[in-house]
């Protein structure tokens, strides 16, 4: 039985199809036609928590929008998908880093669309330690011209002078003055292909 502070009425029907969706350790949300969070999973909680965002279901709780949970250039990318997928009844998988200072972590994201809205399914593929160590110069990184520091806005990995893009655990967990977001080519043909 799912807390009813966790399910709009308008999902319910969706979610209790699925007995085992708030026992299971995956990251399980509900979405609304209109894209509004209308469910979240035991695991959802859990994973925030462990990854520094305790007050997650109060900063964005049931009613609202999925797309104010989402930052950055890929924004876009992920509505659209979540749009298309329930409107054309169609599930929708997606691979992706979620990775933070102290694990190197690959996600696979998959929808299941109802008629009451669309469920997101969020597993770990890889969770593993960084093998790479923890900290680079960052004036190795520095866009002389600027003084900025260029971040992927989805993978997180940094801009290196010498046109590579490299993931810095450190600055996750501490992320340095001066940093500014983009693309990398990889996550910019991905999400934005010609």
């Amino acid at each position: 039985m799912v807390e009813s502070t966790r399910v709009l009425p308008a999902l319910a029907p969706l979610v209790s199809r699925f007995e085992t969706l708030d026992v299971c350790e995956a990251t399980v949300f509900g979405l609304l036609p209109d894209l509004t969070l209308g469910y979240f999973n035991a695991g959802w909680l859990a994973f925030a928590a462990a990854n520094g965002l305790p007050s997650i279901a109060e900063r964005w709780g049931l009613g609202c929008s999925i797309a104010d949970a989402i930052r950055g250039p890929v924004r876009d990318y992920y509505v659209e998908q979540y749009r298309s997928s329930y409107e054309r009844g169609q599930a929708w998988e997606h691979r992706y880093e979620c990775s933070s200072a102290e694990r190197r972590r690959e996600m696979i994201l998959r929808t299941y669309p109802g008629r009451e809205g669309l469920l997101v399914v969020t597993s770990a593929v890889i969770d593993v330690p960084h093998e790479r160590a923890a900290s680079s110069p960052a004036d190795t990184y520095r866009d002389p011209a600027t003084a900025l520091l260029r971040q992927c806005g989805h993978c997180r990995r940094f801009h290196h002078s010498e046109s590579r893009w490299d993931w810095v655990p450190a600055w996750v967990a501490a992320p340095p003055e001066g940093i500014t977001h983009g693309l990398c080519d990889l996550c910019f043909e991905h999400y934005y292909p010609a």
